[in-house]
């Protein structure tokens, strides 16, 4: 296979302005510099090469007059590509610097368009019954399953290039806004997953029953408020194991997991998860910790207000909540187009995802 060479040029000009612009690092910033102009060189004169390559002859052009023309996509020059590369790259990396907690406690699943999708909870088959010699079998009932649904929806933001930049190479103008884009990104995600569990007074959303999600009636609110304690875990762990299928024909036992809390509250979980003792200043009468060991995760976040913590089991299993994706794509993408008010470039980053509560029985809230 042989890469083109218009393509080689292209790629090696992204990664130089990356190095540039400190996106690239280590090894990768050193190959990127290697006998690279781009790692270097101002943006105009990157934004002329990419000019004269195409055949348009710069003589006589002043700088502006170079930065209006290569960053007008009817231009046969490939700059207008290039600058989206780099964005696109400078969007993602900043995307993944942020430090996700959603994603610890959430399923993450699939949409298809921005219709209601359906998460279904499947019922469950009566029990055999014995049958007499001569008498018949009966008849069972498969209990009709549960479902919620999630939508999605679009989120997005405009970041706009002028000619300015490219005349002044000022490469921050770019990469600071393309930076601070990628980390609202996914910062969106955190807060909208949030805010879902802090509706009406952090009972959650209403689910498909007319009761929110943790509700008395679907045996996930603990009855002794409090902050926590091993009784109270291990109460909660108990309501959890006690909770049934859909048709209520046997017990589901299901296991915590996850621990999530307020900031204020994440050490004492973490310090009750791995303490061996139920009472570490007694040492004549201890008692083994009954709860030891039993969160895979202590999930603390400032997002969280108030005094109530909260424990899931692995949402792998059965979730709780859903971050779903269109089409599976759980990244921000670009749509980019010419800014006739500021010859510039506009880029459109926009997110489609949708959050919603898709279960009950794996949860568990101390208010």
């Amino acid at each position: 296979m042989v890469s083109d060479e218009v393509d080689v040029q292209r790629r090696r000009t992204v990664d130089g302005i990356l190095a540039r612009a400190g996106v690239l690092t280590g090894a990768e910033a050193i190959a990127a510099r290697q006998d690279n102009p781009a790692a270097h060189q101002p943006l105009f004169i990157l934004a002329e090469r990419s000019l004269i390559a195409a055949g348009v002859d710069t003589r006589g052009m002043d700088r502006d007059q170079i930065a209006r023309r290569a960053l007008a996509v009817q231009t046969t020059g490939d700059f207008p590509v290039i600058l989206e590369n780099v964005l696109n790259k400078m969007l993602l990396s900043a995307y993944g610097l942020q430090q996700f907690t959603w994603s610890r406690f959430c399923a993450t699943g699939t949409l298809v368009d921005y219709r209601p999708h359906n998460r279904y909870h499947m019922g469950s088959f009566s029990d055999l019954k014995p049958v007499n010699e001569a008498g018949e079998y009966e008849n069972g009932i498969l209990s009709d399953a549960q479902k919620e649904t999630i939508i999605g929806s679009r989120k997005g933001r405009i970041l706009q290039i002028t000619p300015e930049v490219l005349v002044n190479d000022d490469l921050g103008a770019f990469s600071r806004p393309a930076a601070a884009l990628g980390l609202g990104a996914a910062r969106t995600i955190e807060k909208d997953v949030y805010a879902l569990l802090a509706l009406n007074s952090g009972s959650g959303p209403e689910m498909a029953d007319g009761k929110t999600l943790f509700h008395a009636d679907h045996g996930n609110i603990a009855g002794t408020a409090g902050a926590p304690t091993i009784p109270l875990i291990d109460a909660g762990r108990q309501a959890m194991a006690l909770q049934k299928d859909v048709g209520g024909n046997d017990y589901l036992d299901i296991r915590p997991a996850l621990f999530l809390c307020p900031v204020t509250l994440g050490s004492t979980a973490r310090e009750l998860n791995a303490q061996e003792f139920n009472d570490e200043a007694n040492r004549h009468q201890r008692k083994p910790n009954v709860v030891r060991g039993l969160f895979s995760d202590v999930i603390d976040t400032p997002r969280l207000l108030g005094a109530a913590w909260m424990m899931f089991a692995d949402p792998n299993l059965e979730p709780v909540i859903e971050v779903a994706f269109l089409n599976g794509v759980q990244t921000p993408t670009l749509e980019q187009e010419t800014n006739f008010r500021t010859d510039g470039l506009a880029w459109k980053v926009v997110h489609r995802y949708g959050v919603g509560a898709v279960g009950y029985r794996r949860a568990y809230r101390n208010a």
